[in-house]
């Protein structure tokens, strides 16, 4: 069988570590399924996948050398493109001399995409770039609209951006979606723009200030991982009161659970206290009460013909309502559950914008997790 060699940069260390290793643990699903179901057909002959990666640290010199190695040495059939906008200018331009089509998976920043007017078309830096992301202003249109419908009246929103291209552009889009008078008139505000560099591990005094001062109740972060964590611990102290967060970078991993549980002041319920649930009949009523919540996530696992399907079904706990669910279909390989439960995982903040969640799994009797996500019901403001 022959191949097709994909070639691309990984951030496998660096600054955006955590998230390049998650695109690695998911290219590396993609080639698999596809090879086991026999490759690709193309003119009549089937072809298997090869994966060709380097790390190129979360840097541009790095990024520039690997791609030029991809293209003009190692002669890849195709080439995606790295994580993040930065990264990913770089490699168009790269992909530009060599006259290749950069299939563009890992960066957003509106600017890839700008249109010469005069020419109908995109600007010269970035002619090959084939994109599958929304723009990076179109992030947060969703979170606009969901806050708008919330229940408490007073939306009183802040923006927390990186100074970073992609984080104006994340925040600039917001903003925009907030002047639009039909979110305006459900009570949405934009009452904080706060773009000033920090360290994540050291908040800064001042932010939190500024949040205070200006009674916030919902937040846009649009920064790193490291940069959304630090905005979901101090959302999650007792002192800020905010019971509405959105994040842009925050990988949907365990590195992600655990850092949060570690912060007393966040809720999380725990992997143990699901686990106490396993294998009988739930009375979601008394899971709300018992715990304080207000969504339940209930889903099994089976193997089938040498294959993993998982199923998730969320429930409002309070009227016993299944508000939203999804099904996987898998390989049984070490990867592919992982995978599963991060898709099911994203759907569900998606969906209700909790403050954290933790799964349990335990494939012996098949109820494999019963997840709770905390979602504070905020009371109408009286002044």
């Amino acid at each position: 069988m022959r191949k097709i060699v994909i070639g691309l940069s990984l951030p496998l260390s660096g600054e955006y570590e955590k998230i390049g290793l998650q695109i690695e643990a998911a290219l590396q699903l993609f080639a698999s399924e596809i090879n086991a179901a026999g490759g690709i057909e193309l003119a009549g002959e089937r072809h298997a996948l090869e994966l060709e990666y380097r790390d190129d640290r979360s840097r541009r010199d790095s990024t520039r050398e690997i791609y030029r190695w991809l293209c003009f040495e190692r002669r890849v059939d195709v080439i995606f493109g790295p994580y993040s906008t930065a990264l990913t200018r770089v490699a168009a331009a790269v992909a530009d001399e060599a006259g290749m089509v950069l299939i563009n998976h890992g960066g957003a920043g509106d600017d890839l995409y700008e249109v010469d007017d005069a020419a109908d078309r995109v600007s010269d830096r970035s002619r090959m770039i084939v994109g599958v992301l929304s723009p990076a202003s179109d992030y947060m249109t969703g979170f606009v609209r969901l806050l708008a419908t919330l229940k408490f009246w007073r939306k009183r929103l802040a923006i927390v951006a990186a100074k970073t291209p992609f984080a104006r552009a994340v925040a600039g889009g917001a903003e925009r979606d907030c002047r639009q008078r039909r979110i305006w008139l459900h009570g949405v505000r934009l009452r904080l723009k706060y773009s000033t560099h920090f360290d994540p591990h050291h908040t800064p005094d001042a932010l939190a200030a500024a949040l205070r001062r200006n009674r916030i109740n919902a937040i846009i972060s649009a920064g790193s991982y490291d940069h959304d964590l630090a905005i979901m611990k101090l959302c999650g102290a007792p002192a800020a009161n905010i019971p509405v967060l959105t994040c842009v970078a925050a990988g949907v991993t365990r590195d992600l659970t655990d850092a949060l549980s570690q912060n007393t002041d966040t809720p999380v319920v725990p992997a143990a206290t699901a686990a106490a649930y396993r294998g009988k009949v739930l009375d979601l009523g008394a899971v709300g009460r018992d715990h304080q919540v207000q969504f339940a996530l209930t889903g099994n696992t089976r193997r089938q013909d040498g294959r993993v399907i998982v199923a998730a079904t969320l429930y409002e706990t309070a009227e016993q309502r299944p508000v939203w669910s999804q099904r996987f279909d898998r390989p049984a390989n070490q990867s592919s559950l992982p995978c599963s439960i991060s898709a099911i995982v994203a759907g569900l903040r998606r969906l209700c914008g909790q403050s954290a969640v933790d799964f349990i799994d335990d494939p012996r009797d098949r109820l494999f997790r019963v997840a709770f996500a905390y979602v504070e019901d905020v009371p109408v403001p009286t002044n």
